[in-house]
């Protein structure tokens, strides 16, 4: 592909005086509020905010060199074509986004708990009891438990079709001599913290519920989806977790929300099992931001990297939000592929990665 060529096509069709400059006023009536991400990074060392063609092109290939020739035209090309010619039928540039898409389909609910592990050979044993007789297990989703490859972290990545089956799932696992309990022996390990994803009316139903009193973080998830797939009796789907502190809220769903039309597009040749955005605000104000996102494989969740770089890099703007970490769960056959990928290696002190020990997966329908 001739990236400059592609992007010097599209820049005179933006030019709408032909006058061979962007000023300011023509990128906004494009690409709305999104206009000043193209001045930060194409405008010239005199920051007049008029772009020459060559700034346009020169930029944006600069901030897109790892991206596959697929995801920037995917996530560049195809999303200003689609801005162009709603701008040229007079649409807002905000009608662009097709808000009334980020719609959220996956109405489970994800009960993530961290613990912190002193026994580990003890912590797997009582576990993987419990796992031989797992109650209730037709009102699970997925459920697989992971653990950090130096062997001092634990996770269990879980997920139930509703409320009730999440309350149902806890009593279980919670009550006297169960498997939660036990594994809280000062000698074996320590909860760390407790995530609760899932749709507002769930959440509600969990904190009025009979364990309101666990200390969740709860996670309001806002958009996403699950896709249809069949059950595995093992589970070795790759889970992609980033979390971002979030500064400006507004800005950075806006950011999400553009994007998600083409991750919706994009999800058979990602063969992705999940993705769903989720949101938390502390007693100060602070907002999180979390993706609970599985592809089937290493390669399908680089893909899927691959597509996002663009609003990646547009969310992580100073002033709209910072990267806190991105987890990965997955087979430890999987893990040397996907540390391959440029942008978690440009991202190392923020990575970790978990390898998967047991778990299963119903049925998606």
């Amino acid at each position: 592909m001739d990236k400059t060529a592609e992007l010097a096509t599209r820049f005179a069709k933006v030019d709408s005086n032909s006058n061979g400059t962007l000023e300011f006023s023509e990128l906004e009536t494009v690409f709305g509020e999104h206009a000043e991400e193209f001045l930060k990074f194409c405008d010239g060392a005199e920051k007049d905010r008029v772009l020459t063609s060559e700034e346009f092109c020169a930029g944006i290939i600069g901030d897109t060199a790892d991206l596959s020739e697929e995801a920037f035209r995917t996530t560049w090309l195809d999303r200003m074509d689609g801005c162009i010619a709603a701008a040229a039928a007079g649409a807002a540039p905000s009608e662009t986004a097709s808000q009334t898409e980020c719609t959220l389909e996956c109405q489970v609910v994800q009960l993530s708990p961290y613990f912190e592990i002193i026994d580990l050979e003890a912590f797997k044993a009582i576990w993987q009891e419990d796992y031989k007789e797992f109650a209730h297990k037709e009102d699970c989703c997925n459920y697989a438990f992971t653990f950090s490859e130096d062997g001092t972290k634990a996770h269990c990545r879980e997920a139930y079709w509703n409320a009730d089956a999440f309350n149902q799932h806890i009593t279980d696992v919670a009550g006297e001599g169960g498997p939660f309990p036990r594994c809280l022996d000062e000698k074996i390990a320590k909860l760390d913290h407790l995530e609760c994803h899932g749709p507002a009316a769930e959440l509600d139903k969990i904190k009025a519920g009979p364990h309101k009193d666990l200390p969740f973080t709860y996670f309001t998830c806002e958009w996403g989806f699950r896709a249809a797939r069949a059950a595995m009796e093992e589970d070795t789907v790759c889970h992609l977790y980033p979390y971002f502190a979030v500064k400006d809220v507004a800005a950075f769903k806006q950011i999400w929300k553009d994007a998600y039309a083409a991750t919706q597009a994009n999800a058979e040749a990602e063969k992705s099992h999940q993705y769903a955005f989720s949101f938390s605000t502390d007693g100060d104000g602070n907002t999180t931001a979390s993706c609970r996102e599985s592809y089937a494989d290493g390669a399908s969740l680089k893909l899927h990297i691959d597509n996002v770089l663009g609003p990646f890099g547009a969310c992580l703007a100073p002033e709209v939000a910072e990267l806190d970490r991105i987890e990965i769960h997955a087979p430890a056959a999987e893990l040397p592929t996907i540390k391959e990928h440029g942008a978690l290696q440009a991202n190392e002190a923020k990575m970790q990665y978990s390898e998967i020990g047991w778990g299963f997966r119903n049925a998606t329908v």
